[in-house]
């Protein structure tokens, strides 16, 4: 987010973030819904980041006994919201933002994992319902008319109207999500 050449980066070859965050860094009354497989709920006392809500779309509860083998949304959760300025981790690019985990899959194996369309759509749609945006890098496999539903409603009818931006596996850059976010802060 900041490269000063640290691990043979080439300096300045980043997002501006430190601009950014002259700017803004993110809005408490902002709300990112992390859509992921969240199997433990001990995930949710990370250090770094303050989980506004949690949501199980998939109806099995989260389990209890630690860490499951999946931090993957975690990890999403800490790119976009970890606390800024408190010396642990790093800062989200939006640390000012709130995190929403919503679970959409259950751990089969390690770290593998499966989710039913059902629980998918049922994921989407309660994050639009509850969040500013939504934030996805899984995998949904083949095509389906339940899951594209539920996106199109999310970016119609999310946010009372406005759209709630859905952004799935990297399709856009870091910087224009940050942008975004940015501008549903002044809205």
């Amino acid at each position: 987010m900041n490269n000063t050449g640290q691990f043979g980066g080439t300096i300045g070859d980043d997002i501006d973030i430190v601009n950014a965050w002259g700017i803004a860094t993110g809005s408490s009354s902002v709300k990112v819904a992390i859509l992921d497989c969240f199997g433990s709920a001990s995930q949710f006392s990370h250090p770094d980041i303050s989980f506004y809500g949690t949501h199980d779309a998939t109806g099995t509860g989260f389990n209890t006994n630690g860490l499951s083998g999946e931090a993957y949304g975690i990890c999403c959760a800490g790119i976009i919201a970890a606390q800024g300025n408190n010396s642990l981790g790093i800062a989200g690019v939006a640390y000012g933002c709130n995190v929403l985990a919503v679970k959409i899959g259950t751990i089969t194996s390690g770290t593998s994992w499966s989710a039913t369309g059902n629980s998918i759509s049922n994921g989407i749609t309660w994050a639009y319902q509850n969040a500013d945006v939504i934030s996805n890098s899984n995998s949904f496999g083949s095509s389906s008319s339940l899951i594209d539903n539920a996106i199109s409603n999310s970016i119609t009818l999310g946010r009372a109207g406005l759209g709630t931006p859905f952004f799935s596996r990297m399709e856009i850059t870091i910087h224009q999500a940050l942008v975004i976010l940015l501008q549903i802060q002044i809205l």
